[in-house]
């Protein structure tokens, strides 16, 4: 048995004022450092024995905080444009002499408006991805030490050890190491994260060879592109890939056509020919977004796509399903089926036996099943009687266009298309547990960001209650004046969450997530306690928005407790 002590510990014990409402107490950390002689939100979480008041956090912002272009951000303490409140939008431009950001704003026709607003009425949801989208004036008044310097490790330091100082240096080694790890075991959701949390795209493998080009070895022969596609669309360097290709000429290739036409389409920015749109619409959907994003393609594009359980039921139909058999597991047999391409299924099941237990993962933002693999292959090594399934969201024009379970930048449509997701979940258990004659009780919902919200907002509704609920990085619901508020539903609690007594609930979340941050899992882990269910909250140092070794190891043990 492995010594957990040490390994976490529990987040409303860890996080100053756990109890606060996340979104006011616990921000992004681009540019909202404490005056506090230098310590940050970092050091004050660590030495955590002083909770930390709302006044007091409201108090603790810079006058020399600043937003960079393409940060999303919600609208606040207006006065004069009251309805205006709450409004979710993209920061564009940033005016010195005024002193005013100007917020584009999504319109429920899909129309864009543009508002001037102060500084004191913006909140940070998230960080513009690209540091150079950060308008100069601004970026001026930006020191280096208030740009974040987030951490993604593959393996979780203890929470309770000591804080080490670490130089920046240091932090970027260990991104590039296990940057270059992931890209060689073709991870895509961890590729994914590393690059969020600033890792270099333009890095070297442990091989010494540039990380595009190792990518670009590893589709060769089988056209898996969305390795090079995340690199790219995270602005790896299309040249050094076809400077090399340019000296073979009159040769053998040095990487196969689809890969040179990628980084064709990235250098020139556009995807003029059938060829060139050919090669983007076999990337999966995750990479397929991100390149959408750095290309800044105009469109239109194909929304939406068949639910996962119509996909699954589509072959039994006589209808013409692509199904392609992956690389098995000591346990289990993959495929990977999909309808319109839009919305794939990834699907394990017993290789050796009859499923007797369910679980369904639900991907993030900009995900897809696809990007889970290598995540349920390590989940699945101990649990050779489960049958898992890895849905797609719906194609949406959310801040891009991409898988995403619900639209966050339209408040008045959250609602709306968190239920339409729900409903697809049901019908997905309900087919699933029909064919292979699993009832709920030995069902598990996990999700991770995004997907832990669907996963959450289903398993408090269903008839029965389920074996357990799995999340991973993610704020849940936030019942307390969250955007989540169970307006259209009456009565208290137990009289619409029918699946929340006693359903037994893991919430593992990083110590260093700045998208989705601590305050949001400590309201989470409060909410749904007062529901009636029993909830461990475990938080893990050294891992921002993504998931870590020892977070599945925790998973591991839980699962086969709950579906032994």
């Amino acid at each position: 048995m492995r010594d957990l002590s040490g390994a976490q510990e529990s987040i409303p014990d860890l996080v100053p004022g756990g109890r606060v409402n996340g979104r006011v107490a616990f921000k992004w950390k681009s540019g909202r450092q404490a005056n506090t002689g230098g310590q940050g939100y970092r050091a004050a979480a660590d030495e955590g024995p002083a909770p930390i008041r709302i006044a007091e956090v409201q108090s603790q912002k810079s006058t020399n905080e600043s937003y960079g272009g393409g940060a999303m951000v919600e609208l606040t303490g207006l006065q004069s444009t009251q309805d205006l409140n709450g409004r979710i939008g993209i920061i564009r431009d940033f005016d010195p002499s005024t002193t005013r950001y100007t917020v584009e704003l999504i319109e429920e026709d899909g129309s864009t408006r543009n508002v001037l607003v102060r500084q004191a009425n913006i909140d940070l949801l998230c960080p513009p991805e690209e540091s150079q989208d950060l308008p100069k004036e601004a970026q001026a008044q930006a020191s280096p030490a208030q740009k974040p310097q987030a951490k993604q490790t593959t393996k979780s330091e203890p929470v309770r050890a000591a804080p080490v100082a670490e130089e920046p240096s240091q932090t970027a080694a260990s991104l590039a190491s296990e940057l270059a790890n992931a890209v060689e075991s073709c991870n895509l959701f961890q590729v994914q994260a590393l690059l969020r949390d600033r890792a270099d795209p333009n890095g070297r493998s442990r091989a010494d060879v540039p990380l595009l080009m190792e990518a670009a070895s590893a589709t060769r022969g089988s056209g898996h592109l969305d390795l090079l596609a995340l690199l790219l669309g995270w602005r790896a360097d299309p040249e050094t890939l076809l400077n090399r290709e340019r000296r073979h000429k009159g040769t053998r290739a040095a990487f196969s056509s689809e890969a040179v036409a990628l980084c064709q389409i990235f250098q020139k920015k556009d995807a003029e020919s059938d060829e060139e749109r050919a090669v983007l619409s076999t990337l999966e959907p995750g990479a397929l977004a991100q390149a959408r994003r750095q290309l800044k393609l105009p469109g239109p594009f194909a929304m939406g796509g068949t639910s996962p359980a119509s996909c699954l039921q589509a072959q039994h139909d006589g209808l013409e399903v692509h199904c392609e058999e992956m690389e098995a597991t000591s346990a289990h047999r993959l495929w990977l089926y999909s309808l319109d391409r839009l919305r794939p299924v990834l699907l394990m099941r017993p290789s050796g036996c009859q499923p007797t237990a369910l679980m369904v993962f639900l991907h993030g933002l900009f995900q897809s099943a696809q990007m889970l693999e290598c995540m349920v292959r390590d989940l699945s090594s101990s649990l050779p009687h489960v049958l898992f399934v890895m849905p797609t969201a719906p194609t949406r024009d959310a801040w891009g266009v991409g898988p995403a379970w619900f639209d966050h930048t339209r408040s008045a449509k959250k609602a709306e298309s968190l239920e339409a997701c729900r409903t697809e979940l049901l019908a997905l258990l309900s087919s699933q547990g029909q064919e292979w004659g699993i009832p709920p009780e030995r069902v598990v919902l996990a999700g991770f960001s995004m997907g832990g919200t669907v996963a959450a907002w289903t398993a408090l509704q269903v008839p029965r209650c389920l074996a357990g609920l799995l999340l991973f990085g993610t704020e849940g619901l936030s019942f307390t004046g969250g955007w989540a508020s169970p307006k259209t539903l009456c009565g208290s609690g137990s009289e619409w969450a029918t699946g929340a007594d006693g359903l037994q609930v893991l919430q593992c979340h990083g110590r260093e997530d700045t998208l989705c941050p601590l305050g949001f899992a400590t309201t989470c882990t409060d909410e749904l306690r007062k529901l009636g269910c029993s909830v461990r909250s475990l938080a893990f140092r050294g891992v921002g928005h993504a998931l870590s070794f020892d977070m599945l190891e925790e998973a591991k043990l839980w699962l086969q407790q709950r579906i032994p």
